[in-house]
């Protein structure tokens, strides 16, 4: 059986866009919503101490950029 309460972060990775989600627990135990979309944005995992921007972490992913400005 899995233990869901303590889980910390979700991530959600856009494949067809340069976007990031991610869902943290705070300390009440509320859902907050980060959302990642500028080039030069931080993101960050606190539960692994990770840090890198959002540039570097799609540096080799190719978007198709008609997709992205139908979707806009």
């Amino acid at each position: 059986m899995i233990d869901y309460q303590s889980l910390e972060e979700y991530v959600l990775i856009n494949s067809k866009r340069q976007r990031v989600e991610c869902l943290s627990r705070n300390s009440e135990g509320l859902w907050i919503l980060e959302n990642y979309a500028s080039e030069h944005k931080i993101f960050t995992l606190k539960s692994l101490d990770f840090t890198e921007i959002l540039d570097d972490l799609c540096e080799d992913v190719t978007f198709d950029t008609l997709a992205e400005k139908a979707s806009s």
